[in-house]
This record gives C-alpha cells, sequence and structure tokens, in this order.
C-alpha cells in the first residue's frame, strides 16, 4: 500500500503532546511558546503578564511559607532535624537489616546511642559553660579596659575632652540639684545561667525529645513513606522515575551530611588539642563549640574567634597574648574552608558563598541560632533537589 492511498487526516499529530509537563518545567515551556508565538505587540504583552504573574505568585509563596516556618518553628525545627539524623544515619540502619536485626529495633538502639552521647557531651561541658557565661560580663570589662590601655594617648584625649563637656554641662545647669552626682541602682539577678535554665531548658527538651521521636519513626518506617507515594502514582513509568529521583536525593544527601559531619568533628578535636597546647582554659568545651558552629558557615567562625579573644582577654596578660587564640582558630578554620571542605565535596555539592551568607542570616531570622546552624544542610538539600528534578 502506498502512502497516497492512507486516509487523509486533517488533525496534525504533535508528538511533544504526549510527553508529560511537570511543574520543573513550566518557565522552560512559558520560554518555547514565547519563541513560536506572534511577533505583534499583543501577544508580547500577554506573555509579559503571564510571566510577571508568575513571579508574583512565586512571591507570595515564598511569604507564606517564611511566615508559616516563623509561626510553626516549635515544630518544624525537630522535624528537620529528624530528616537530617535519618538521612545521616540511614545506610546503618540498612547494614543492621542485612544483618537480620529489624528496623524497629535498630533505629531504638541508635536513638538511645544518639541520646546518650549527647547526654554525655553536654554533661561534659555544662559546667565550664555555665562558669564561663557568669564570668562573661568580667571579661567584657577586662577585654575593655586592654583596649583602652592599647589605645594609649589616644584614649587620654578622649577621657580629657569628655571630661571638658561635662564641666560645661554643669556650668551651664542653673539649678543646683542637677549638678548633685546621680546614683544608679542595680538589682542583682539570680545568675545568668540560673535564669536561662529556667526560661529555655523545657522548650529545648521537648524539641529535643520530638526530635529523637520523629528520628525514631522515620528511621523505623523503612521507607514506608516513599512505598506509599509511589502507590499513588499511576503509571510504571513514573513510579520507576520517582523511585530513582528519591533514592539519589537522598544518597546524595546522606553523603554531604556524613562528610561535613566528620569534617566538624575532625575540626573539633583539632581545636580542642591546639587549645590544650596554648593552655587555654577548658579545651573541650570550645573545640565542641567550635565544631557545632561550623555548620553556620561565616557567622558560626566569627562568633568563635570573638569568643576565644574573650577568653584570651581573661587568661592572658595583654592584648598581644590574647590574639594568640583566635589567631590559631582562625589558621585551621581557613585551612578546613578554603582547602579541606571544597576538595572532599567536589563542585557537584559545592555551594555559592553569598547564598550560604544569605541563607544562614534569613534562617537566624526564622529559627533562631539553631536554623543558623540549619541553613547550610538545607540549602545543600535545595541544591540536590534542584539538580536532581533538572538531569532526569
Amino acid at each position: 500500500m502506498k502512502s497516497s492511498d492512507l486516509p487523509a487526516t486533517s488533525e496534525k499529530v504533535d508528538v511533544r503532546a504526549r510527553r508529560p509537563v511537570g511543574w520543573f518545567n513550566l518557565i522552560r515551556r512559558v520560554s518555547f511558546f514565547k519563541s513560536q508565538a506572534p511577533s505583534d505587540d499583543s501577544a508580547q504583552i500577554l506573555i509579559r503578564i503571564e510571566i510577571a504573574k508568575l513571579f508574583m505568585l512565586g512571591g507570595l509563596c515564598i511569604i507564606v511559607l517564611g511566615a508559616v516556618m516563623r509561626e510553626a518553628a516549635f515544630i518544624f525545627i525537630p522535624l528537620t532535624l529528624a530528616w537530617f539524623l535519618s538521612a545521616l544515619f540511614s545506610p546503618l540502619i540498612k547494614y543492621l537489616q542485612r544483618n537480620h536485626i529489624p528496623p524497629p529495633m535498630a533505629s531504638a538502639f541508635l536513638v538511645v546511642a544518639i541520646m546518650s552521647s549527647l547526654l554525655m557531651v553536654v554533661n561534659m561541658t555544662i559546667d565550664p559553660a555555665a562558669q564561663w557565661i557568669e564570668e562573661l560580663p568580667a571579661s567584657l570589662r577586662h577585654l575593655r579596659v586592654q583596649l583602652a590601655e592599647t589605645a594609649g594617648p589616644l584614649s587620654d584625649l578622649q577621657e580629657v575632652s569628655r571630661e571638658v563637656k561635662e564641666l560645661a554641662t554643669m556650668a551651664a545647669v542653673d539649678s543646683p540639684l542637677e549638678n548633685l552626682p546621680k546614683v544608679a541602682l542595680v538589682e542583682e539577678s539570680g545568675g545568668t545561667m540560673k535564669s536561662l535554665l529556667i526560661d529555655d531548658l523545657p522548650d529545648v527538651t521537648s524539641m529535643f525529645l520530638m526530635t529523637m521521636a520523629m528520628t525514631y519513626f522515620i528511621l523505623a518506617s523503612n521507607d514506608q513513606i516513599l512505598r506509599s507515594l509511589v502507590s499513588s502514582v499511576s503509571t510504571f513509568g513514573r513510579r520507576r522515575r520517582l523511585v530513582r529521583l528519591s533514592r539519589a536525593i537522598k544518597a546524595q544527601m546522606t553523603t554531604y551530611l556524613r562528610t561535613v559531619s566528620i569534617i566538624n568533628l575532625l575540626l573539633a578535636m583539632v581545636v580542642a588539642l591546639v587549645l590544650w597546647l596554648l593552655d587555654a582554659p577548658n579545651p573541650l568545651l570550645w573545640g565542641t563549640l567550635a565544631g557545632l558552629l561550623n555548620f553556620a558557615p561565616f557567622v558560626g567562625p566569627a562568633v568563635m574567634t570573638f569568643l576565644l579573644l574573650l577568653v584570651g582577654v581573661t587568661s592572658s596578660n595583654s592584648l598581644q597574648e590574647a590574639c594568640v587564640l583566635p589567631g590559631a582558630f582562625l589558621v585551621l578554620t581557613a585551612i578546613e574552608g578554603q582547602l579541606i571542605t571544597p576538595s572532599v565535596l567536589g563542585k557537584k555539592l559545592a555551594l555559592s558563598p553569598m547564598l550560604v551568607f544569605l541563607g544562614v542570616v534569613v534562617m537566624t531570622w526564622l529559627w533562631g541560632p539553631i536554623g543558623a546552624l540549619m541553613a547550610s544542610p538545607l540549602l545543600a538539600a535545595g541544591h540536590i533537589l534542584w539538580k536532581s528534578l533538572s538531569d532526569s
């Protein structure tokens, strides 16, 4: 039979119409229709209006999501931490399952081990931390004295200028009662550490218990959530694509969290060792804090540098000697941030420094210090999701 004998059809079959169109390709489809649309002014105006609507809708969704995350931080923080912990320890659960240990039992053992380790670290560092917090006002006053002594003649000149201004002000006042020295009444507090424990301990304990409970249920579920999502998809091709996508995202996220956690743990050990060699007080406390704050790039090392400066001021006789501790920490964190972490993570999981800094600022505004620590892993998760969707 010749092609001319076939019945003619008035409709043309578009092969692209058979392909599923997802939300991820929405912007690309808009660009495609823009290139295929007529070149008259009305079509161009309509396309620009649709693009503006798309960006406005995206902006409103971001604002609403930020407001919800800020108001429901008590729920989202434990849920996010539990997801990170489950992604970090899921290979261990798989290994124990292959050795004939059920996931619920393995998850229970793992959660108990995590809680015991954290409580041991807190028990070892709580007393030095409480003592340092109580001595913090005296440390700040000592730092101000050290800075004033370093300033030298300039501080003397500023002091003379201030006294001259005070004398001029007193001479201009007519009432003699206002020339009398003022007495400030200071109310003694019950202790900074005591107030912190009374105010924040219930919330911190509740979040910690919620995080551990959510971690147990996510690990013990053994991918039941993924199987439920897969069963809701109609076609076999989409099911296979969803499984491959979720496994790829989980594997890359596990690799990122494991790598960053090991690097920060090694940094904590090295910082504690260096501070011990420099005869710094409480090296275990500052090493643990250095490893924890390193989860917040830029902001965490800056805070740690300032804290070590205070420690150096209180434990040394001059400002030059006090700068040894923060200087040593800056060298270590520069080696870690500029050489070790980029070479280990590679370009595939590398994040833009400006994006990381902006993420730390936004997450600090949303969830406080805990949000700053989770900003970098959340950005890494978003980066992995974006790359996986674009490659699929």
